[in-house]
């Protein structure tokens, strides 16, 4: 019987997000008696998804990268677990990490990158993250990158043959799986009339304002229209929504749902999704959609447009263009119909899987 192979990813938290979720869907359908998955969250606490991770068979290390004894701690979690593999998803803290997983013997080292964003950043930060490239470029064996437009972005100086894109996959069983039955009538909406959702943490770079104007002006020409938000919950986000909506009127239409695992109901019951985000790297959300070919109208960034090559039913405009703009291109996505099977692109899951599969299993 072949050694099963160990693996440590690296990520900022265990709290619900796009990295991790895609990451978890790969550990749940790969052969445990051949692979052995453990995650290592760089705060010291508990995250949302725990119970996931724990019920795939993974161990879980809580590290605070702030603490002065991290490099000990991590350099110790190394030596006695003898990974053959450490993934890192925290670019650009990632250079840390392999640095490390080099001094400590670990053979396969992966730099991951999941953004195309790039913020305004001090003189400090600037020469924090030129130290961070040094070591990735030096001890890298594997650059990963969820699309063309994250690698471009934020690594298109070092590109070598060690850089690769993988696209995110969707899990299609979930997707064909999913009943929708009972959605409209937990929340009150009618099934004739229009549902447009939108799935993402209140952060700010999920634009939630926009959502909401764009809404409004939806609103002007279809008055039984209803916008559904789901995702993550911010105190200070979610105030302003509520006000905003309360000024414009239109916040008994709108219905903030809180985080849900499965998504697909939400999805097929919807007429629209609307995904106005400033930056992302390959969105997960708009895939999600696409399984179950649901239009999207979306900023035009990066993971966007790759997507909309493949998939016909993925539509996107600029961000400078006036809400009234969106508006009106959301009602007439509306009236089209799309068929779209993600078997047959870059997104399913199970080219995903034998993709970082195959990089696992490089000589490198």
């Amino acid at each position: 019987m072949p050694k099963k192979m160990k693996i440590l990813h690296v990520f900022g938290s265990t709290t619900y997000g796009g990295a991790e979720k895609r990451t978890l869907d790969i550990i749940a359908y790969v052969d445990k008696s051949l692979y052995q998955f453990d995650i290592c969250s760089l705060v010291n606490k508990k995250g949302t998804l725990d119970s996931h991770i724990q019920q795939l068979g993974c161990k879980i290390f809580y590290l605070s990268k702030k603490n002065p004894s991290f490099r000990k701690h991590f350099f110790d979690i190394l030596r006695s677990e003898k990974y053959d593999v450490v993934h890192s998803h925290v670019y650009p803290f990632s250079g840390y990490i392999l640095y490390l997983a080099h001094k400590a013997g670990v053979r396969k080292r992966i730099m991951h990158l999941r953004s195309s964003y790039e913020q305004q950043q001090s003189i400090y930060r600037r020469c924090f993250r030129w130290g961070m490239n040094h070591f990735i470029y030096k001890y890298a064996t594997d650059i990963l990158a969820v699309c063309n437009g994250a690698m471009d972005k934020v690594w298109s100086k070092y590109r070598d043959d060690r850089c690769k894109v993988i696209y995110n996959g969707i899990d299609l069983t979930l997707a064909h799986q999913a009943n929708n039955t009972d959605i409209r009538q937990q929340f009150a909406i009618p099934e004739k009339d229009y549902l447009i959702t939108h799935i993402g943490s209140m952060v700010p770079v999920k634009n939630h304002e926009m959502i909401v104007r764009v809404f409004y002006e939806i609103q002007l020409q279809k008055p039984n229209a209803y916008l559904l938000l789901i995702g993550r919950r911010n105190e200070g986000i979610e105030h302003r929504i509520i006000e905003l909506c309360k000024d414009l009127k239109i916040h008994e239409k709108v219905i903030i749902a809180g985080v849900h695992q499965n998504i697909f109901p939400f999805l097929q019951t919807s007429d629209l999704f609307l995904f106005p985000s400033f930056f992302e790297g390959l969105p997960g959300a708009v895939l999600e959609a696409c399984a179950v070919s649901l239009p999207v109208l979306a900023s035009d960034i990066p993971g966007v447009k790759e997507i909309s090559h493949h998939c016909n039913n993925v539509y996107s405009l600029s961000l400078a263009e006036p809400t009234k703009k969106w508006a009106q291109r959301s009602l007439d996505i509306m009236q089209k119909k799309h068929d779209i099977n993600l078997q047959d692109t870059p997104f399913c899951l199970q080219k995903n899987i034998a993709a970082i599969l195959d990089v696992y299993q490089g000589e490198k």
